[in-house]
C-alpha cells in the first residue's frame, strides 16, 4: 500500500487540538484520523504551528487561552521529539520564501493568503519528491482540499 502524505492545515489542526472557537467539528476530524491508515504520514508546516498558536491566543477567555496553549505546546513537543505520527515541518528555505512573497500579490488578488499559498508551495515540493506517494493538504478550506 502506498503511503500517503498529508499536508496539514491550520483548519484542520485546530480542530484535531480542541481549539475554543475553532472546534465545531472536533469530533468529526477526530474520527476521521483515527480511520486514516496507520501509515499515513502527517506534515505539519512551522506556518501552520504559528497560525495556530495565533488563533489560541485569541480566544475570549484567559484561562482557557492557558490552558490551550499548554495542550498545544505539548502537542508540539511530542511531534518534535517523533512522539506524534505528525511531523514539522524545517522552516523554509530563503528561496522559496522569496518565490512566494514574488507570488504573493497575485495570490492575494485571489483571495490566497500567505499561508495557504506556502503550504501549495510544499505540496508542490513534496510531490516533485516523492513520485510514488499520494501528497494532499488535509484541510477543511475547499480551495486546499482540492489538492490532492
Amino acid at each position: 500500500m502506498i503511503r500517503r502524505v498529508n499536508i496539514v492545515d491550520t483548519s484542520v489542526l485546530v480542530e484535531l487540538l480542541d481549539v475554543p472557537g475553532y472546534n465545531s467539528k472536533h469530533d468529526d476530524l477526530l474520527t476521521e484520523f483515527t480511520v486514516r491508515p496507520r501509515r499515513d504520514e502527517f506534515l505539519v508546516p512551522l506556518a501552520v504551528l504559528f497560525e495556530t498558536g495565533n488563533h489560541i491566543a485569541h480566544g475570549s477567555d484567559g484561562v482557557v487561552r492557558r490552558t490551550a496553549a499548554k495542550q498545544f505546546v505539548d502537542f508540539t513537543r511530542r511531534s518534535l521529539a517523533g512522539k506524534s505520527p505528525f511531523v514539522p515541518t524545517p522552516f523554509p528555505e530563503v528561496r522559496d520564501v522569496a518565490a512566494w512573497l514574488d507570488a504573493f500579490p497575485d495570490q492575494a488578488a485571489r483571495g490566497i493568503g500567505l499561508v495557504d499559498h506556502s503550504l501549495i508551495g510544499l505540496w508542490e515540493v513534496q510531490r516533485a519528491i516523492l513520485k510514488n506517494r499520494a501528497v494532499v493538504i488535509w484541510s477543511l478550506d475547499q480551495h486546499l482540499a482540492a489538492y490532492g
